[in-house]
């Protein structure tokens, strides 16, 4: 149990623990620019609105299947390791 406890830690910290925190940033980075384009900037372009709007509610939905693979994650290492994360 001791190995896939160490594997489990490993690949965490390594592997999903940076590419969760960059997929955050991302969905951030998009928010930030949907609602600049929902405001619209141009004027009042009623196609960039649209795409604006899109972009947040994907930018949204982005950030809840990231908060829930950070809580499956949280769920899968204290099954397996008896703390979160592994550490």
């Amino acid at each position: 149990m001791a190995s896939l406890s160490t594997f489990l830690q490993n690949v965490t910290t390594h592997i999903i623990e940076p590419l969760l925190t960059l997929l955050f940033a991302l969905a951030l980075f998009a928010f930030v620019f949907g609602v600049g384009v929902f405001f619209d900037l141009k004027g009042d372009d009623p196609k960039e609105r649209e795409r604006g709007r899109r972009l947040l509610l994907w930018s949204i939905a982005g950030f809840f299947i990231m908060v829930s693979a950070v809580s499956l994650l949280a769920i899968v290492t204290r099954t397996f390791c008896g703390t979160a994360l592994c550490k």
